[in-house]
């Protein structure tokens, strides 16, 4: 059974899933590496989860990890990386307490970590004993104001990506993806995939901690979204998600588990329109149409959930529609490349 937790404001987010043995071919430049990245399907219809595979310690075991903004932290049960069983892993001797849907108990330890054809030594992980291989790493860019770290690193820690810089194993702090439903994803650390034009790189809101939220709309609802390769779908409030589908011209309705969705005829797909830095992209049809219900109409990949409070965000559905993202944890900004 699958059981995931989304993160919603700054929460984490966590993947119970067993972990297939991905085969990327790392490519290469100075001071970056491209990989595959794997792929997660929640439900049959759903959109795939991006995850990232790294490898801890010197056992040779990869872990796909789950994408989390909000805080720093690479955190990997005990079934996807055993510290004792690893001879390079130090004991921090601090102990952490996680709250995501139950209390998590973990230790904080250090090891070499590996993505692609770069690696680390000592780098911080935290480790939480559960016997099924998943994990999570932190993307949020630093923020002074904020504890970004919940395994005791301090408000100075900065993410993996941060670490790799540091180090001198890339050439620079950021991260670029490119995902197509028609080919395998990719993701690149320490280079861009592609080069990306001046008027389509977009500054981060420094006031929201950790977090990628630039200015932006869905259909011409709100003015800030959250864009993350950490979820598969479009999140928003229930007020926000139901502005959006009447904007799309279709109607709002609460599926099984109370969020607020709308569905169509799948040979009758809607424009739906994602503005970001005044550049404008459509969610393409293939995307559209991806989920569907039932009774095989299409399900609309936005969805308005119970409590929720910020702004929409943007997960796989989006990423799914650009060419590539590129993560700038130097510059503070998005680089979009449209198809």
């Amino acid at each position: 059974m699958i059981s995931r937790f989304h993160q919603l404001g700054g929460y984490a987010v966590f993947a119970l899933l067993a972990t297939a043995a991905p085969s990327p071919r790392p490519r290469t430049g100075p001071g970056s590496t491209q990989l595959v990245l794997a792929t997660q399907h929640n439900s049959p219809n759903e959109l795939p989860l991006l995850k990232l595979p790294v490898q801890i310690g010197n056992v040779g075991t990869t872990t796909d990890v789950t994408f989390t903004d909000g805080y720093s932290d690479c955190i990997v049960s005990t079934g996807g990386y055993d510290p004792q069983t690893s001879p390079t892993a130090v004991d921090l001797k601090h102990n952490f307490t996680l709250q995501v849907a139950h209390t998590w108990h973990g230790k904080t330890y250090t090891d070499t970590v590996k993505v692609g054809a770069l690696s680390i030594p000592s780098f911080p992980i935290g480790s939480i004993p559960a016997p099924t291989s998943f994990g999570t790493c932190g993307i949020a860019w630093d923020s002074p104001s904020a504890n970004l770290s919940v395994t005791g690193q301090g408000p100075s820690y900065k993410s993996f990506v941060y670490a790799f810089k540091a180090a001198g194993a890339a050439a620079k702090a950021l991260i670029s993806i490119s995902y197509n439903l028609n080919s395998q994803p990719m993701l690149s650390l320490g280079a861009s995939i592609t080069a990306v034009a001046s008027d389509h790189w977009v500054k981060v809101d420094t006031q929201a901690p950790g977090t990628w939220r630039v200015p932006g709309s869905v259909a011409g609802v709100n003015t800030k979204v959250i864009v993350t390769p950490g979820e598969a779908m479009i999140w928003a409030t229930m007020d926000d998600a139901t502005k959006i589908i009447n904007a799309i011209g279709l109607t709002p309705r609460l599926n099984n588990n109370k969020y607020v969705t709308s569905n169509f005829p799948c040979a009758d797909v809607p424009d739906v329109n994602i503005v970001i830095g005044g550049l404008a992209i459509n969610l393409t049809t293939d995307v559209l149409t991806y989920q569907k219900d039932d009774d095989g109409s299409c399900v609309l990949p936005i969805y308005g959930l119970p409590g929720y409070k910020e702004e929409p965000i943007l997960g796989s559905t989006f990423l799914a529609s650009i060419k590539e993202v590129v993560f700038d944890f130097e510059q503070l900004a998005l680089g979009i490349v449209p198809f």
